[in-house]
Parts: structure tokens; sequence; C-alpha cells
């Protein structure tokens, strides 16, 4: 029994290496990174830095355990039946990564853009405690969010807001490498009235459905 991790392009297998006991499963230029489940594998910020560690090396599609079989022939199969959408999700995600912008009401941060460089943990930590698809935002949260995607348009490949149960805001944006990701969001957010943390980098968890 596996615990698929991500995909990758075969041709980047060697990302796999770092990863104790990693299985990796090839089906037509695509692969799944896995590795065996146990109590420490299996374990979600575990799996996450896992994770971590495979989009350091090259891009990937990050699994987040949304109903992927656990043996090798289902890996197969599961890349076979999705090996289009798949191979445009490696392409969209070359050298980008995920980062998070906060508004957190009632919190100040010590600078204007406050920045914390966390990695896939980060955000699960973050989906638990307090966000939720189907939040609401409040309508000048909203506008506000509009005009910084619009400022930064030139570095953002892909964004989407989601608001949390208690009234806060994140923001989550796909940014490339070669811009700085921090530097970028703290150049147009910085002057804001409203509150703003900055984390990130991670991998694209929030851009990687699966669906079409």
């Amino acid at each position: 029994m596996l615990t698929p991790l991500a995909i990758i392009r075969s041709t980047d297998a060697a990302a796999a290496e770092p990863i104790e006991h990693a299985t990796v499963v090839h089906h037509r230029g695509l692969a799944v990174v896995a590795t065996p489940i146990t109590d420490h594998a299996s374990d979600p910020a575990r799996v996450m830095e896992l994770v971590d560690e495979i989009h350091t090396h090259a891009p990937c599609v990050p699994l987040r355990g949304d109903g992927q079989p656990s043996d090798a022939p289902g890996l197969v199969r599961f890349l076979r039946a999705g090996s289009e959408r798949l191979r445009l999700l490696l392409d969209r995600f070359e050298d980008c990564d995920e980062w998070s912008l906060s508004i957190e009401p009632g919190h100040t941060p010590t600078t204007p853009g406050e920045t914390t460089h966390r990695g896939g943990r980060c955000y699960l930590e973050q989906r638990r405690a307090r966000y939720d698809e189907d939040a609401g935002i409040e309508p000048h949260v909203s506008d506000w969010l509009s005009e910084l995607t619009a400022r930064t348009a030139d570095v953002v490949r892909d964004h989407r807001a989601v608001g949390g149960v208690d009234g806060s805001t994140s923001l989550r944006l796909l940014i490339h490498r070669s811009h700085n990701g921090a530097d970028a969001l703290i150049a147009s957010a910085g002057d804001a009235a409203l509150p703003t943390t900055i984390t990130g980098p991670w991998p694209p968890y929030s851009f990687a459905t699966l669906a079409k």
C-alpha cells in the first residue's frame, strides 16, 4: 500500500531520490512519487514535507489524498486517465511557487507586508485552522484584492481568494521563481490600509485541481 505524494515528469524521477523508500510509478512520460503507508508517511504534515522536497527539485502536481489509488497498478490507471490534464498542470507549474497573502482582522504585522518563509506544513495549518472554500469575503476586502491582483499581473500567473471562518481572507498566488514572490507582494501590498501577512513559498496546492 502506497501514499501518493505528487505527479512529476518521468524525466524528473531523480527528484524522488532524497525520499527514503520512495516508489516511482511511470506511465508514458508521467510518474507518481509515493511512499509506503506507515504511521510516519501517512501523517499529513509529514507528507507535505516530502512534497516540499520533491517541489524543490522538479515541477510537480501535489496530491492531497483526493481519492488516489494506493497500489501501483491503480496509480498507472490514474496517470492514464488524467494524462492530458496532468501534463497541462506540470507545464503551468514549471518554476512556480505558491504564496499566500493573508488579511487578518485585528492583527497588525510588525512591518507592512510582514513575510514568513514556510513550506507545505504552513499551508496545511492554515487550511485546518481557518479557511473554508464557502466562507464569504468582505466586499471592501474583495475590492482591495482585485486592485492588488491587477497591480501584480506581470508576476502573478494565477490567484484565488479563500475566506476564513473568523473573517480573515487568504489570497493564494502562483508566482514564477524568476520574480521574488515576497518582494513582489510587499511592493504592491506594503502601502495597504489593511494588515497583511505574506507566507510561502510552498508547492502549488491551491492550483492543483485535477478536475477540468
